[in-house]
């Protein structure tokens, strides 16, 4: 797999703009929207910077709780994050196996 630098994905996406196309993400796949089948060309940009491609078209319309996030790292927004764990962490888990096979 060949990963194009970030901007390569919004050239692309530029160019099918220009073209008159619209892309839209639809699960893991771009979808093309136009008149007619894009070009060889554009194919060819599209199979060169997909997941550069991929990035753009979301970014270009971010979903709310992406632009949520966005905002929230830009502002310098900080939330504490306590991560449960289990009764038994995995050291604990991995000292009890140890003694076991001892």
């Amino acid at each position: 797999m060949i990963i194009a630098p970030p901007a390569a994905g919004f050239e692309v996406l530029s160019r099918f703009e220009e073209a008159g196309y619209t892309l839209a993400i639809e699960g893991a796949e771009l979808r093309v929207t136009g008149s007619t089948t894009p070009t060889e060309d554009l194919r060819d940009l599209v199979e060169r910077n997909r997941e550069a491609l991929k990035a753009a078209v979301l970014l270009s319309d971010p979903p709310s709780w992406l632009a949520k996030l966005f905002d929230l790292y830009w502002s310098g927004h900080q939330t504490p994050v306590k991560m449960s764990t289990p009764e038994m962490s995995i050291i604990s888990l991995r000292k009890e196996t140890l003694w076991h096979v001892w």
